[in-house]
C-alpha cells in the first residue's frame, strides 16, 4: 500500500499494475490470523471481483509465483490459508462482510 491508500484502492492498483486488470472489487472479509507460539499478528483483507477472460491477464510469472488460476471445482486441492479464505471462495453470494479470527493458520 501507498502513503494515505486504502486497501481497495490498492488492490485495484495493484491488479492493474500486476496484471494489467481492471476490475471493481467488494471487500468480503477480514481475516486477522494470530499464531500465539510465534507473536504473530496479521489482517487480510479478502476482496471479490469477477474476471470474464483470463486471456487478458498480462503476466503471472514474476519469479514468485504469486498468481495461480484455479479451477473452482479443483479447490479442494490445494492449500489456501486460513481455511476460512478456501470457504469464502466456495461461495456462491456475498451479502455481509466477515470478521474472521483464526489462530491455526501456521498449522493448516
Amino acid at each position: 500500500m501507498e502513503l494515505l491508500e486504502n486497501s481497495e484502492e490498492a488492490i485495484v492498483r495493484e491488479l492493474q499494475e500486476e496484471l494489467g486488470l481492471t476490475l471493481k472489487c467488494k471487500l468480503i472479509s477480514i481475516e486477522e490470523n494470530i499464531v500465539k507460539e510465534n507473536n504473530f499478528h496479521m489482517l487480510e483483507f479478502i476482496y471479490y471481483a469477477e474476471i470474464e477472460d483470463f486471456k487478458n491477464i498480462v503476466s503471472m510469472d514474476d519469479g514468485w509465483y504469486k498468481f495461480k488460476i484455479v479451477n473452482i471445482g479443483d479447490i479442494e486441492n490445494v492449500d489456501i490459508r486460513p481455511k476460512t479464505v478456501k470457504q469464502l471462495i466456495q461461495k456462491e453470494k456475498y451479502s455481509e462482510l466477515k470478521h474472521n479470527i483464526n489462530y491455526d493458520w501456521g498449522n493448516q
